[in-house]
Parts: structure tokens; sequence; C-alpha cells
């Protein structure tokens, strides 16, 4: 009960209370999964202070312990996994990710797990995504990293969006990326360029076509906007 309080003051943001509280409880006596999620907590602590390493350092402590069961491996992963993100091994994230999923039961948890991993993957830009594929040797990563690719390279246009995703389904028929991931992929940037086209239209109506180009080009992920003559219509270059 004590641990669990500590997880909530931690989900409030209230770190030196947490960190106050998780000093003063005594497991020693206990289950060693109580010591498990103690550390966990104190890594989540150190994580909230901006010491990374040593969460990492903490959560590998952790992981080497045996008898835990697929819940606290799963929150080692997940804590471990946002570790890496913020000392910029976002491949290093991805890869806790994906050993996490094997400790997930829960298809929704797949899911959102997959979901964490995909965000991770494509706030990268394609020199850091082919750089990691050129040294990475694990072909699940490989093939994350290769959708994440594919889905820059078809700069956002639905059709080139729906072919790249096709066809790296085509090759990569055994990965573990599920049909909920790649169908949120697809929607995901229809609602993004529906979005863009609707706020276009209306710039254009207000202020006239030749503004919008100038303003669309700067703030569209591309920058390649086509204004069609005498239609208040923007258009995705192919």
């Amino acid at each position: 009960f004590q641990l669990r309080e500590v997880d909530v003051l931690l989900k409030a943001g209230q770190i030196p209370k947490a960190r106050e509280q998780l000093r003063r409880i005594n497991v020693t006596e206990l289950d060693r999964g109580f010591l498990a999620r103690k550390r966990i907590l104190r890594a989540r602590v150190a994580a909230a202070e901006g010491s990374y390493e040593k969460a990492i350092r903490l959560l590998d402590t952790v992981a080497a312990m045996r008898g835990l069961g697929p819940e606290l491996f799963a929150e080692i992963y997940r804590v471990r996994a946002q570790a890496e993100s913020m000392v910029d091994n976002p491949i290093g994230a991805v890869r806790n990710l994906i050993t996490r999923e094997q400790y997930l039961a829960d298809a929704a948890a797949v899911t959102d797990n997959q979901l964490q991993l995909w965000k991770v993957l494509e706030s990268q830009t394609h020199r850091r995504l082919a750089s990691e594929l050129s040294i990475t040797h694990d072909p699940v990563v490989a093939g994350w990293i290769e959708l994440a690719l594919a889905v820059l390279q078809s700069g956002g246009h639905e059709t080139r969006l729906a072919n790249a995703i096709t066809r790296w389904r085509n090759t990569h028929a055994g990965h573990p990326a599920s049909e909920a991931l790649l169908e949120s992929i697809t929607t995901k940037r229809r609602e993004l360029i529906g979005r863009f086209r609707r706020v276009a239209l209306v710039m254009a109506a207000l202020v006239g076509s030749a503004f919008v180009l100038g303003v669309a080009a700067a703030v569209h992920p591309h920058g390649l906007v086509d204004v069609v003559a005498g239609e208040s219509e923007l258009h995705h270059l192919g």
C-alpha cells in the first residue's frame, strides 16, 4: 500500500514527497517483488529529477532479479524506454519497448505499447533513422525503422502513404507491428492532411491564395503545396 502511495505521488508530480516517503519504506523482510517495486520507484524518482543514467542502472539491477512476474518486467522496460529517450537514445527506447511487448498479454496494451514506440520513431529525422538502420542487426528493430522511413518518404501524400505501407507489409510479413498500429498511422496522416487543407481553404478565402502559398510552404512539414488557379483549394504535391 505504501508503494502504491509513492506511485500516486509520482504521477501527481510531487517528486520530493515521493522520494522522502520511499526512503522510509522498508522492504528487506518482504517478498523480492516488493524490493523490485521499490527499486523501480527509485528509478522513476531519479528520472523525474533528471538523473536518467542512475535510473537506467537501477532498472538494470531489477531486470537481473529472478522470479519476477511479467507485470514488473513490463514496468521495468516502460520506465527504461522513457529514460533512454531522455538521454537521446531513441533506438534504445525502441528496443526496450520491443522487449516490453513480450510481457504484455492484453491486445490493447500491446497496441498502446506500439503507439508509444511509434511516437519515438516518428519524431526522428530521416538522417537519424537512416544512420540507425545502417548499424542495427536486429531484424525487428530494422523493420520498425524501415516503416518510419517509408512513412517519412511518402511525404504525407495519402496514396503514396498507403502504397508505402502495403509494400512494407509485403516485405515484413512476420513483423510484430499490428494492423491496429498501421491503420492508426494511415488515419492520423489522413486527419492531418484534411485539417491542413481546411485551414488553407479558410485562409485562401480570407487573404488570397498567393499569401496562403507562402504560409503553407512555411508551416507544412514538407513545404510543398500547389494552389490551383481558379480554385480555392490546396493540393499536396505527390
